[in-house]
């Protein structure tokens, strides 16, 4: 049998409390409901808005291509976009070049994003402005570098 307390003390000097996959895990648990809130008037989740707003900055791509960008498994990505599709937000079609499939943002996919663009600048406008310019830009390379540092 385990001795409870044994087991909490080592736990307290490794000092799990500080743990940053638990610690960036929680993070992400509550951003997500803050983006959550600020888009449902618009029907999408924060992760829609990302891959409809990547489709449309670069343009049709395929799913592989697509989930290398955001850092999402294939699996995962391919669950993401068959929802989107369900919406009629994004379609696949062959791209004429290569022939492979790619995604693409359809007209209604383009007029959600268009709709839920002012709810995601004032979501990300309140968080700016509650950490400051200069603890907002070191987040971002904050995260920028622990994505790295993990994948060295």
């Amino acid at each position: 049998m385990v001795d409870d307390m044994s087991l909490a003390s080592k736990l307290d000097k490794l000092q799990v409390s500080t743990c940053i996959c638990g610690n960036l895990r929680k993070t992400t648990r509550v951003v997500t409901q803050f983006y959550d809130t600020a888009l449902k008037p618009v029907g999408i989740k924060p992760g829609q808005f990302t891959v409809l707003a990547a489709l449309s900055i670069h343009g049709q791509m395929r799913i592989t291509e697509l989930a290398k960008l955001l850092e999402i498994d294939r699996t995962t990505m391919i669950r993401n976009v068959r929802l989107l599709e369900k919406k009629e937000l994004v379609q696949t079609a062959t791209d004429d070049r290569t022939s492979y499939s790619v995604l693409v943002l359809t007209r209604a996919g383009k007029e959600r994003l268009e709709k839920a663009l002012p709810h995601w600048q004032k979501a990300q406008a309140q968080i700016k402005n509650y950490l400051g310019q200069d603890r907002w830009g070191g987040l971002l390379d904050d995260l920028s570098s622990t994505i790295s540092a993990t994948k060295e």
